[in-house]
């Protein structure tokens, strides 16, 4: 997998995500991003796509702004390109409005979906690969801990288990490749599909 551009991507990722962690785990967040870059990486897309997977989370998780985070996007775009700016842009979850204010729960995860309608097929490739290995890490965690599992999400497994149907049928509408499949089989495996 190794770039240079890539190599700044990972860069970039590590230092803007510095000192956080995966809720539950508390294993370093960039795990997570390099998991799904190496999803997207085993699934044969291309470095565009790797990266975009990469820096998936960078403008949603660490910018505390909506003017910060369209900085943040536009220094992606001018450094990675278009494809990988919009990809990443598409799957950014709006977390607060233009004043500032913290949006509810249920409206950030309808905007997310939203903008998978008519986002490119990268960024669907892109949430793929994220809702694979957070479902992947979530399977894991349940395993281990059960119910207590989700003491540490802000809704429970039925509002939970929504949004990854909901985001698995609008990715599946649009794109039918084995990436698409796997999530596909994971989320039945977890009762989550019929």
């Amino acid at each position: 997998m190794y770039s240079v551009r890539f190599e700044a991507a990972l860069n970039l990722a590590g230092l803007r995500h510095a000192g956080q962690t995966r809720k539950g785990t508390g294993a370093p967040y960039l795990v997570h991003l390099v998991h799904v870059a190496a999803i997207l990486q085993r699934a044969g897309y291309d470095e565009d796509t790797q990266i975009a997977g990469l820096l998936h989370d960078v403008v949603e998780d660490t910018t505390s702004s909506n003017e910060e985070g369209e900085r943040l996007l536009a220094e992606i775009r001018q450094a990675f390109g278009n494809p990988v700016a919009d990809a990443i842009a598409s799957v950014t979850e709006p977390k607060r409005d233009n004043a500032g204010v913290k949006l509810p729960w249920r409206y950030r995860k309808e905007q997310y979906l939203a903008q998978l309608a008519t986002s490119p097929l990268m960024a669907l490739r892109v949430s793929a690969g994220d809702k694979l290995h957070n479902l992947t890490t979530l399977s894991e965690e349940l395993t281990r801990k059960g119910d207590d599992t989700w003491a540490r999400f802000k809704k429970g497994p039925e509002e939970t288990y929504w949004f990854y149907r909901s985001v698995h049928a609008e990715i599946r509408r649009r794109l039918h490749e084995p990436l698409v499949d796997a999530l596909e089989d994971q989320m039945q495996r977890m009762g989550i599909l019929d």
